[in-house]
């Protein structure tokens, strides 16, 4: 998948002296402090593989998705066939394009709507572009 300015991203995690793994998960408050104190990036974002359960009219569909904080996806320059990023503070989903074409037959009018993700009713803020797959680092 390309990126905009790919060549200024840069993928930050911790390092343990006990474990080799390259990917570790950094926690919640060290991002925090990380975004309210960085002055050297234009833009951070957290991600979290998941997998999602949509349930619904058409019956429940789980797919995998990727939990994301706000603004993750513009700071990546990520495209959208529909809608738009999160806001801080704000509960939503943004849908992966094949589950848009799938479930909802690409129909724009979902932006805005209330769906059942996983236990509790969250509104459909936008739906990611066309050939945009997340999470981009899971294997």
């Amino acid at each position: 998948m390309a990126f905009r300015d790919a060549e200024r991203l840069v993928l930050v995690t911790p390092r343990s002296p006990k474990d080799a793994s390259p990917w570790q998960a950094l926690s919640a408050g060290a991002f925090t402090t990380l975004a309210r104190t960085s002055r050297a990036c234009e833009g951070l974002a957290a991600f979290r593989d998941s997998q999602t359960v949509l349930r619904g009219d058409g019956g429940a569909e789980s797919f995998r998705g990727c939990l994301v904080s706000p603004g993750g996806l513009r700071a990546l320059g990520l495209p959208f066939a529909c809608g738009r990023d999160f806001q801080p503070g704000e509960d939503g989903v943004v849908l992966p394009y094949r589950v848009w074409q799938r479930r909802f037959g690409g129909d724009a009018s979902v932006l805005g709507r209330s769906l059942f993700l996983d236990g509790r009713w969250v509104s459909v803020l936008g739906v990611l572009g066309k050939g945009v797959e997340l999470p981009m680092v899971a294997g």
